[in-house]
This record gives structure tokens, C-alpha cells and sequence, in this order.
């Protein structure tokens, strides 16, 4: 019987909560964040990294959502 690959869970902490965050190539590290998609994308190019992947983070209040953007 085969098993699904494990994947590891990031928890993203609460400084961040409401505000557009970039991860790195890998999605493993947080690398920049911003009020706009456009200033957490600029901070994450201004940082080294040449394809940050974008997300919204929910207001504190909201349990569950967001999206992902690849720049």
C-alpha cells in the first residue's frame, strides 16, 4: 500500500496576520511582507529573491483562507 508524501505545516505567526507575504522559491521561508501585494513583492525582489510566491494572510478574526500568487 502506498502512502501519500508527508507535508510539512507551516504555521504562519500572527505579526503577519492581514498583511501580503512573500515565501521564497521554496515556500519554506518567509522572505518580505507588505500592506500591498506590491510592496511584500518588492521587498521579497529587494531581498535576493527572483520568484517569491505571494500570500494574503486572514485577518486575525478569519480561521481559514488566503490565496497565493506566483510572481
Amino acid at each position: 500500500m502506498q502512502h501519500a508524501p508527508t507535508v510539512k505545516e507551516i504555521v504562519v505567526p500572527i505579526e503577519y496576520a492581514g498583511k501580503w507575504i512573500a515565501w521564497n522559491a521554496d515556500q519554506t521561508k518567509i522572505v518580505s511582507s507588505g500592506a500591498t501585494i506590491q510592496e511584500a513583492r518588492n521587498k521579497a525582489f529587494q531581498e535576493g529573491e527572483k520568484t517569491p510566491w505571494l500570500d494574503k494572510v486572514p485577518h486575525r478574526s478569519i480561521r481559514f483562507g488566503g490565496s497565493a500568487f506566483h510572481a
